[in-house]
């Protein structure tokens, strides 16, 4: 089937169509190339870190580096729940397992010493240690 051309129309459809561009010559409104997609990790990392704030987990950089902080063994039986802001300084929060919580203890100093690395020289001033199931 063909196109019917201007002269072929009714006068109703001339005066419907009379504003639209002659065929061919339209041509859609198209958006510029990609100048390249942001991986999906920069927006969740935006998102995590809007929601650890609120939490109290400042930019969770503790959280999602508490691995090589802690070590592999003390990683699995500790975690990190919230950075408590006090006059002082900064109170880091651990939950522990309760059977390892005097080992915890223990290293407390070493830990602290490992996160003011992370957070910043002196932010953190202590740990405050919670038992129960993780």
């Amino acid at each position: 089937m063909r196109d019917k051309t201007d002269d072929e129309l009714s006068p109703r459809a001339r005066r419907l169509t009379g504003h639209l561009p002659a065929f061919g010559t339209f041509l859609p409104k198209t958006k510029g190339p990609l100048r390249g997609a942001k991986r999906a990790g920069v927006f969740a990392r935006k998102a995590a870190d809007k929601s650890l704030k609120r939490f109290g987990m400042g930019g969770g950089d503790i959280l999602r580096y508490w691995p090589e902080i802690a070590g592999p063994s003390l990683a699995r039986v500790t975690r990190p729940v919230r950075v408590r802001k006090t006059p002082e300084g900064d109170v880091l929060v651990l939950k522990v397992a309760r059977a390892r919580a005097l080992e915890v203890q223990q290293k407390v100093p070493e830990l602290l010493d490992r996160a003011n690395r992370l957070a910043g020289a002196g932010r953190l001033i202590r740990i405050e240690i919670e038992q129960g199931p993780l």
